[in-house]
C-alpha cells in the first residue's frame, strides 16, 4: 500500500478539530484540539493536552503503509501518541478507501 500523503491527511484531520473521537480499541476518548504548522494537539482529559510533532505523524503514516496494523504497540518505537494518529488514519481510510489490487 502507498503511504497516505501527509498534506491530504492533515487537511482531512483539520475537519475533526474540536470533535470528540475514540482511540483504537474504543476504551478512551480524545479531542483533536488543534493542528498547527508543526504539531497535532490531542486533549485527552480536561487538564491534559498531548502534543505530537508532525514528523512523528508522518512516520506513523509511513509505517502504517508498510505493516497495515492499527495496533499502537507496533508504533511504540516512533511515538507514545500512536493511538490518536491511528484513530485518525482509521477515519481517513473509511472515507477514502484504497482501491483493491487484483
Amino acid at each position: 500500500m502507498n503511504p497516505i500523503e501527509l498534506n491530504l491527511f492533515v487537511a482531512f484531520c483539520k475537519t475533526f478539530i474540536g470533535q470528540e473521537l475514540t482511540i483504537i480499541g474504543g476504551k478512551s476518548k480524545f479531542t483533536l484540539q488543534n493542528i498547527s504548522e508543526n504539531d497535532f494537539y490531542y486533549r485527552v482529559s480536561p487538564d491534559n493536552i498531548r502534543k505530537q510533532h508532525i514528523r512523528y505523524v508522518k512516520r506513523v503514516l509511513d509505517q502504517y503503509a508498510k505493516i497495515q496494523s492499527i495496533n499502537p504497540g507496533h508504533y511504540a518505537n516512533i511515538t507514545q501518541n500512536a493511538a490518536y494518529t491511528l484513530a485518525l488514519i482509521k477515519l481517513y481510510e473509511k472515507q477514502n478507501p484504497q482501491p483493491q489490487s487484483v
